[in-house]
């Protein structure tokens, strides 16, 4: 019994402490020596909803007159400008669309459509205009548009007011340094019937008297004249470079190569029409067609890398020689020759100990052409002009150039006091108010009946007078 009292006290002396021994805990503290407890958060306010700026609204372009000149802005993205027969009218077409520019009493009126290519005038009161293949006709005194034909895609086209058929290329995407090609077609104007002319070629241009000249294949090719009821007649069967249409549409040029293989080894290779060969091709003769009878042959004397262009009446052609440029020998310091062609007869005009290059005719008695250039200086070069007795002159100054797809160009040029405009496919000399230090911006090509030369300098378009 004494035993089982001991084993329950030494139970209740250890069972009755939870720590071993330590000082004992400090007492709470009072009241006032407690750390004072922090201000309640305030809750944070939702995050405002972003702000929403509209776009600035940009004022519509409007014209006013200066000096004579016009200046229309703001309107960005100019690329093109069409002239009414009369020149009181004309059509800017620009990045938000087309616009109707009257010149009299100076005004501007957006159109409301937006073609791809610039709309033609048909007369004073007409415009061609064509959007995803739908081409037609814009009466600008009633706004309304009559239908020609849908096509369904883009097509090139040189139709003219009366025509009731037509010669399209149906383009296939395939663009190279410039040459649109496709399936060329001829149809009614409103009809559904096609007839397929070439498989894969690219348009040249429209002659005076309707047939539509064009290469099959590409750049190089057999030429054809084609008419909008579907026939064709075969120009030339060798591959045909560089061919052009007189400014009146009265003649065509074009130069070949001859047909014998010079060697065994090109007889391996597969006769195929480049867009561009690596070099100039070797041609050997200039042919020139009248628009009836049979095409016309001009020895050029052996194989040259050859230019030629018309002069803008179509009665003379400039001509540029060079030695020919290989794979095997691409020597740049062969000599070259200029040259004038007056019927058959080739006259040369000046000979070269180097490479020369053939620009716009600047007259009707003289053209451009670049002489060989033996060292770079980084300036512009001066304009040299050669005439038809032989002798060369220079223009200083500063010059800009502008042309269109279908290779009409003009040349501007400034000399201090007096500027000058010429055109590739006229003989008619323009003057203008004009210094490169007014930073009007780069011109855009017109024809040479057009009253005014515009400049585009961003979203700013000045037109200059053109006086003669």
């Amino acid at each position: 019994m004494r035993k089982l009292v001991g084993a329950l006290m030494l139970i209740a002396i250890m069972t009755g402490c939870s720590r071993g021994a330590g000082p004992e805990p400090a007492p709470p503290p009072r009241e006032a020596e407690r750390a004072p407890a922090p201000p309640p958060r305030e809750a944070e306010p939702a995050p405002a909803p972003p702000r929403v700026t509209a776009p600035p609204t940009l004022p519509d372009p409007g014209v006013r007159s200066l000096a004579g000149d016009l200046e229309v802005q703001p309107i960005a993205g100019t690329r093109a400008v069409s002239w009414s027969p009369s020149g009181r009218r004309a059509v800017m077409l620009a990045k938000p669309g087309a616009y109707l520019l009257e010149t009299a009493a100076p005004s501007l009126t957006r159109l409301d459509f937006a073609p791809r290519e610039a709309p033609v005038f048909w007369s004073e009161s007409e415009l061609l205009w064509e959007q995803a293949g739908r081409l037609q006709v814009r009466d600008l005194t009633t706004s309304a548009d009559r239908l020609l034909h849908d096509f369904g895609a883009p097509v090139i086209h040189f139709l003219r007011p009366g025509d009731t058929h037509y010669v399209v290329n149906r383009e296939k995407g395939l663009v190279q340094q410039g040459y649109r090609f496709g399936t060329i077609v001829a149809g009614q104007l409103g009809g559904q019937d096609e007839t397929v002319l070439i498989d894969m070629g690219h348009l040249i241009g429209r002659m005076a008297a309707g047939e539509v000249l064009a290469v099959e294949g590409y750049r190089g090719g057999p030429l054809w004249a084609l008419t909008d009821k579907g026939e064709k007649r075969l120009l030339s069967q060798e591959n045909a470079y560089f061919v052009q249409l007189s400014p009146d549409g009265r003649q065509a040029l074009w130069l070949t190569r001859s047909p014998e293989k010079s060697s065994w080894l090109e007889l391996l290779k597969p006769a195929v029409a480049h867009a561009d060969p690596p070099y100039d091709p070797p041609l050997t003769d200039l042919w020139t067609w009248d628009g009836s009878g049979d095409p016309v042959r001009i020895p050029l004397g052996g194989p040259h890398s050859a230019r030629a262009n018309f002069s803008p009446d179509g009665r003379l052609i400039a001509l540029a020689l060079n030695g020919v440029l290989t794979d095997a020998q691409p020597v740049v310091d062969q000599p070259g020759s200029v040259a004038v062609v007056t019927g058959t007869e080739i006259q040369t005009l000046a000979t070269f100990d180097g490479r020369v290059g053939l620009g716009i005719w600047l007259g009707s008695d003289g053209f451009r052409y670049s002489p060989p250039i033996r060292e770079k200086t980084g300036a512009q070069a001066p304009i040299t002009r050669m005439s038809l007795t032989g002798e060369t002159e220079y223009s200083h100054g500063i010059w800009y150039e502008a042309g269109t797809r279908d290779g009409r160009s003009l040349i501007l040029n400034w000399m201090g006091d007096l500027t000058t405009v010429r055109w590739s496919d006229s003989a008619r000399e323009a003057r203008i108010d004009f210094d490169p230090n007014d930073h009007v911006g780069h011109p855009l090509y017109v024809p040479p009946s057009a009253p005014y030369l515009p400049f585009v300098s961003g979203d700013r378009v000045t037109f200059k007078r053109l006086v003669d």
